[in-house]
């Protein structure tokens, strides 16, 4: 789990890089070096499925405002063939053993119910630092399945059961999910046995450079170009874990 971290922050800062290098020069072989990057990254984390839809819905905006010359179709297709060609492996394991096309993952349904449960405050665990409890109902509702396909419709559909049920507490966790996604979650849950004097005065500090960004946030979005591409990825993450659970 620390390595899926870790390395996503790696691959986002690379698909940047080659994304940025891709515009400047569209070439097929920076294409295909960005399709790899994609599909090795899909498998540390599947959200990067939102970033391969962000730039390449960010390339077909080049190529319908500046030109097909500008943006290739060859140089889009490299992208995409090289990154399924990447997962193509596991997506066919995936389709062997489930009979259904699965790219990398088949998650969502555990991390919704994490994020969305009764006791949930919008991040990985609850409030005390402890990990969640399912429900007995639930648990024997997962006990009946026979494949992770039907484990995580259930679950799927226990968290949108949740929400149903209850959208005021619903909304108060996707609120804590945010402020857990921006500042790490011990300095927003006091009965959390992680929370000591050393890390809530770190925590502190860590609000001035949040400070910070925020005063910043109005130029960089007026500068324009790399910038602003930026800030739209800081909030498309920052949506992604607040609308499932904040993890970091």
């Amino acid at each position: 789990w620390v390595n899926e971290t870790l390395y996503s922050v790696f691959f986002i800062t690379l698909l940047l890089y080659l994304a940025l290098k891709l515009i400047k020069d569209p070439s097929i072989k920076t294409g295909i070096a960005l399709g790899i990057s994609f599909g090795a990254a899909l498998y540390f984390r599947a959200t990067i499925e939102a970033y391969i839809l962000f730039f390449m819905g960010w390339f077909c905006f080049i190529r319908f405002r500046e030109g097909a010359t500008r943006m290739p179709v060859a140089v889009l297709a490299a992208v995409v063939l090289s990154c399924a060609i990447v997962i193509s492996p596991w997506t066919f394991r995936n389709y062997r053993i489930f009979g259904k096309l699965i790219p990398v993952q088949q998650t969502l349904g555990l991390n919704l119910w994490q994020g969305w449960n009764p006791t949930s405050v919008g991040a990985l665990f609850q409030r005390d630092g402890t990990s969640m409890v399912m429900e007995p109902w639930l648990i024997s509702k997962l006990e009946a399945c026979t494949s992770e396909t039907q484990l995580d419709n259930a679950l799927k559909q226990a968290a949108f059961q949740y929400a149903r049920t209850n959208p005021l507490r619903w909304l108060k966790q996707r609120a804590l999910g945010f402020l857990f996604f921006w500042h790490e979650q011990n300095f927003w849950a006091p009965q959390s046995p992680f929370r000591t004097r050393k890390e809530f005065m770190l925590g502190i500090a860590n609000l001035f450079l949040l400070a910070a960004l925020l005063m910043s946030l109005p130029h960089a979005w007026k500068e324009g170009g790399t910038l602003r591409v930026i800030l739209l990825l800081m909030l498309m993450q920052s949506s992604i874990y607040t609308l499932i659970h904040a993890d970091n």
